[in-house]
């Protein structure tokens, strides 16, 4: 096999937390985390950034997830003001792991306000998303990462 035909593996872990990050983690209430791993097979240069491959392999996995449960597991209550930490798992045995990307999600109505802020990127805003009263914080996760990647799609 070639290369450039293998995928490249992502492990990551995303935590989720109530409120606005403000500089102290240990201040927010975990809502709940999750992780995975997926390989990326012809990725294109629009996901040459970590935070961009992290979300795809994100996207990969709950996506799956979604096929199976409704709302997606592990369940957990979304609310107005969350904080989502993604991170690349450096060491499985070791549980190392690397800060990535932060998602803040802001909930108004029946709509999510998402930004994404990364290691030496601009702070993006994300279009807005719709959700359904049922959806818990992956599934509204779910819905921001689609948003996130379908601006990454080229011609």
């Amino acid at each position: 096999m070639k290369r450039a035909d293998r995928g490249r593996q992502i492990l990551w872990s995303a935590r989720a937390y109530a409120g606005e990050y403000l500089g102290e983690c240990e201040a927010l209430p975990l809502l709940s985390s999750t992780s995975g791993e997926a390989e990326l097979r012809n990725v294109p240069r629009l996901l040459s950034s970590p935070a961009a491959r992290h979300f795809a392999a994100m996207l990969i996995n709950l996506s799956e997830r979604a096929r199976y449960y409704c709302p997606l597991e592990p369940k957990a209550t979304p609310c107005h003001l969350m904080t989502v930490f993604v991170e690349r798992v450096v060491n499985r045995s070791t549980d190392v792991r690397v800060l990535v990307a932060r998602l803040d999600v802001v909930l108004d109505g029946c709509c999510a306000f998402a930004s994404i802020t990364a290691e030496r990127e601009p702070r993006i805003d994300v279009p807005a998303v719709a959700y359904d009263g049922w959806d818990g914080v992956w599934d509204i996760v779910l819905k921001v990462l689609r948003a996130i990647l379908s601006t990454h799609t080229g011609p």
